[in-house]
């Protein structure tokens, strides 16, 4: 609870995500680091304990999904 969650990735990806079991999805960008890798920082601060956040990861330079779904739990700390 209170924390950004960030994903860290080798390649160009796009981050298709949800916190309410996909009734809603936002897309998010991996941002390059400068340093060969990208990251994405979902805006996960005001969930609640209890809380799910789904995702699916497309790597945007072989315009392909990762094929799998992610799942992280939000825990009070």
């Amino acid at each position: 609870v209170g924390r950004t969650l960030r994903l860290e990735f080798l390649e160009p990806a796009i981050v298709h995500w949800s916190s309410n079991n996909w009734l809603s999805t936002l897309d998010s960008k991996a941002d390059a680091t400068g340093m060969g890798t990208y990251i994405c920082d979902l805006p996960t601060e005001n969930l609640t304990g209890g809380s799910v956040i789904v995702f699916a990861v497309n790597w945007t330079q072989q315009n392909k999904w990762a094929g799998i779904n992610y799942r992280v739990d939000v825990e009070k700390s």
